[in-house]
């Protein structure tokens, strides 16, 4: 199930320990297309990271990504509609648990990243791949 699918079928009340919040992007436009919603905490993996997102930004990417302008940028975030409604590429946060298959981080390790993929930052929780990451200075 793809991200967007998880935020719109998931119902989590958010003192269960699986809850987490979002910013989802319902369309193209400005602020008015932000929603923040409950929806179920990332699994972790074997090779994965699960990172707890107290602070992210939103930078000129996101900004264009949020308009879909230049239209041009539709051609690969969705032409009427963003392909993914999980916002967002800067963020600082903090090792929360971590894979059987991960060596580099623990919990607890901080850091920061700017991500050009544009994996979602804007949500309490994130998960991280460990093969993406260069040092711990990058979470």
């Amino acid at each position: 199930m793809d991200e967007a699918s998880r935020a719109q079928r998931t119902s989590v009340a958010l003192g269960s320990e699986n809850a987490t919040r979002a910013i989802l992007q319902r369309g193209y436009g400005g602020l008015e297309v932000l929603q923040l919603a409950d929806m179920e905490r990332p699994a972790v993996g074997d090779g994965d990271l699960l990172v707890r997102v107290p602070a992210a930004s939103a930078n000129p990417l996101d900004w264009h990504y949020m308009r879909g302008e230049p239209l041009i940028m539709r051609t690969s975030s969705g032409l009427r509609q963003p392909k993914r409604k999980l916002i967002g590429v800067d963020f600082t946060g903090t090792v929360e648990a971590v894979g059987s298959n991960v060596a580099r981080f623990t919990p607890g390790t901080r850091g920061s990243a700017g991500e050009s993929e544009r994996s979602p930052s804007m949500c309490q929780f994130r998960k991280e791949s460990d093969r993406a990451q260069a040092d711990q200075r990058h979470v």
